[in-house]
């Protein structure tokens, strides 16, 4: 009589793998920039004096300071000097803060308009002043990562067992890449392997689960997040064995009992995952086959 071999299959099918993030600080957007500009070249009439501007860009941090006495003058007013920064500074207007005030509550104002550092005056009339100051910072990097836009809540499988697959939702937008960054909300893992446009991300466990945008100059976006349930594999069950064999039929039993929460069930492929065959010790066969 042939042989008859065994094996009794969990309704569940599982894949190991793991995926450890590397994590990647990241590096300064802008260039180191260093400019100053004496006092006569923001003044409309200047007949004297000394001091100025310095503008600095160094890790990301922009610094504007003004410091200057002169004889009494007016200060020109709009765009003055063109910061020629690496990259260029964000478009727009940004307000950095007073730089005097005259006695009769007119204000010139310092800011950033379309790349270059501009002075507004504000009151009746421009007065006349014979000094300037004050030193103000602005963190580039934190401006132009406020504009990243952060990815679409994305996909989870949904079958019951096992790790759970993620997947984007959505069209990446043009210049940004989402990478997945697992459970590091944080997370600065922008490897090839964690581009969401072309991979999928397995959750192995359960968690909250994240992706993010970063654009093409190094700006990170804040995380999107997912809550993922990942139910996990049961033990095997033992080894079935064949208790009575004769001709025409034979007994197959395993020893034990399965965890709480947990059934055995027999099946007839070593990929079978039908819930409704019998859960029983035992299982009686008539023809060969394998179990």
């Amino acid at each position: 009589m042939n042989n008859i071999s065994k094996l009794l299959h969990l309704t569940c099918f599982f894949i190991w793998m793991t995926s450890m993030p590397f994590i990647v600080q990241s590096q300064s957007i802008y260039d180191d920039y260093y400019q100053y500009w004496n006092y006569d070249e923001f003044l409309t009439n200047p007949t004297g004096g000394g001091g100025g501007v310095t503008v600095r860009i160094q890790d990301d941090i922009l610094t504007v300071t003004f410091s200057a006495g002169f004889n009494e003058s007016t200060l020109k007013t709009g765009n003055i000097k063109f910061i020629d920064s690496n990259p260029p500074l964000p478009s727009g207007f940004i307000s950095l803060g007073q730089i005097i005030s005259s006695s009769q509550g007119t204000q010139y104002g310092a800011s950033l308009s379309n790349g270059h550092l501009a002075i507004q005056v504000w009151g009746s009339f421009a007065p006349l002043i014979h000094q300037f100051s004050g030193t103000f910072t602005l963190d580039l990097r934190a401006h132009l990562c406020s504009t990243i836009a952060p990815p679409l809540a994305f996909n989870v499988s949904s079958h019951s067992c096992g790790p759970k697959t993620l997947t984007k939702s959505g069209t990446v937008p043009a210049g940004v890449t989402w990478y997945w960054q697992g459970t590091d909300p944080d997370g600065y893992d922008d490897s090839a392997s964690k581009n969401a446009t072309v991979y999928s991300y397995s959750a192995q466990s359960s968690g909250t689960y994240y992706l993010r945008s970063k654009s093409d100059i190094g700006c990170w976006s804040s995380s999107t997040a997912v809550s993922v349930s990942v139910n996990e594999r049961p033990a095997n069950p033992p080894t079935p064995f064949i208790a009575t064999q004769s001709c025409g039929f034979a007994v197959l039993q395993f020893t034990g009992s399965p965890p709480a929460d947990v059934r055995w069930h027999w099946q007839t492929t070593s990929q079978g995952q039908d819930p409704t065959t019998s859960s029983m010790a035992s299982q009686t066969i008539t023809s060969n086959s394998a179990h």
